[in-house]
């Protein structure tokens, strides 16, 4: 039987590795999920006035509704319930803290 080479022993290492690193909480896992989401559809172009144009504007809508509000206040609760753990830590300072709008005073 043939041994594995080094680089194929150090990329199975590695795979497990990232695997054991993508183990996130179950909150963090479901707002990192639904932000990547919110994220995607914030730079949605919807430009034009056709039929097609507008169905896609309201469904591009709909998704920012659903996966945008409230993940300013999600995000601000997560930083600090994690602030002890580094790795999560460090995922959640990737996304911005204030995309939604704040209301006028």
């Amino acid at each position: 039987m043939k041994t594995p080479s080094a680089a194929v022993v150090l990329l199975l290492l590695y795979g497990a590795a990232s695997a054991a690193e993508l183990t996130l909480p179950a909150d963090v896992q479901t707002f990192t999920d639904s932000r990547e989401i919110c994220d995607h559809f914030r730079g949605e172009p919807v430009e034009g006035d056709d039929e097609a144009a507008l169905e896609r504007r309201n469904e591009v809508i709909g998704k920012i509704t659903q996966h945008c509000v409230g993940t300013d206040k999600a995000l601000a609760a997560l930083k600090q319930k994690y602030a002890q753990n580094a790795s999560i830590s460090e995922l959640l300072s990737n996304f911005e803290e204030q995309i939604e709008e704040t209301p006028s005073e």
